[in-house]
């Protein structure tokens, strides 16, 4: 019997040990390298077990999708607050039981293309060149309201038209001291930046942050620097961090009143 002949022999003695430790369940099993297992499920009328991944970014379509359409009203569902983003591992199973986790339904809020200009500006570090906020102003209008320094609403038009004018005011003075025995002399140079129509102190921004989400109201911060390159606008998000706390908080409480009472959804990411 030569070389080849004892390989087949083996592969034959190896196979007939895998099919083996398959029907009595056993956990692993030893296969030659070059041994490759073919699943059949393919070529079955039907699958084994049912499986799949659904994604949506619709709150109630992620909660009928569990309960309605597949019927699991125990399904654990696991949510990241942070990401906005929720999962559920309906055939999980029990500790005792466990499941393969391959049977998914994930949700993922989009975010809305007003957010999405704000987060745009942390990203640019707050800085936009005087046209740029002149007309990130007029694509977001019905969005943007204006205030003045002292708390009063500005039309928008004229915010706007005040940004476009920018008049940049530079002053200088000079002291000089002197003594029987000291010299001294400063100097206080200041800029300072107007606008025939009012500069706006402030912008409340409003917007739905995700879909499915309420309305809430962002205060962005304006201030005007200027170098050779020409005026810069500071539009600057204020407390972003406690916002998105917010939001965080709201999309949990949305996900948990939509899943009936008996899913056991937690805050945090499973990782099967």
């Amino acid at each position: 019997m030569d070389a080849s002949a004892i390989a087949k022999l083996q592969e034959t003695q190896a196979a007939a040990a895998f099919a083996a430790d398959l029907e009595a369940g056993r956990p692993a099993s030893a296969l030659p390298t070059e041994f490759k297992v073919h699943d059949l499920e393919k070529f079955a009328p039907e699958r084994r077990r049912f499986r799949g991944s659904y994604h949506t970014h619709l709150v109630d379509a992620f909660a009928r999708y569990i309960a309605s359409i597949r019927g699991f009203v125990d399904a654990p569902v696991y949510i990241n607050a942070e990401h906005v983003t929720a999962a559920a591992y309906l055939n999980a199973g029990t500790t005792e039981n466990p499941g393969h986790c391959d049977d998914t339904a994930w949700l993922k809020l989009q975010a809305t293309a007003a957010f999405a200009a704000i987060c745009k500006l942390e990203t640019h570090g707050h800085r936009l060149a005087q046209r740029e906020a002149a007309e990130w102003m007029e694509d977001w209008r019905e969005q943007v309201t204006a205030f003045d320094g002292e708390g009063d609403e500005l039309p928008t038009n004229r915010a706007i038209a005040a940004i476009r004018k920018l008049k940049i005011e530079a002053s200088r003075a000079a002291e000089h001291s002197v003594d029987d025995m000291k010299t001294s002399a400063s100097l206080l140079e200041s800029i300072e930046a107007k606008s025939e129509q009012g500069l706006p102190h402030h912008l409340i921004f409003t917007c739905e942050p995700y879909h499915g989400l309420a309305q809430r109201d962002f205060y962005l911060r304006v201030g005007i620097s200027n170098s050779d390159a020409g005026c810069t606008v500071l539009l600057r998000p204020v407390k972003m961090e406690q916002a998105r706390e917010d939001i965080a908080r709201e999309f949990s409480e949305l996900v948990k009143n939509a899943l009936p009472s008996t899913c056991q959804v937690l805050i945090g990411v499973f990782t099967p």
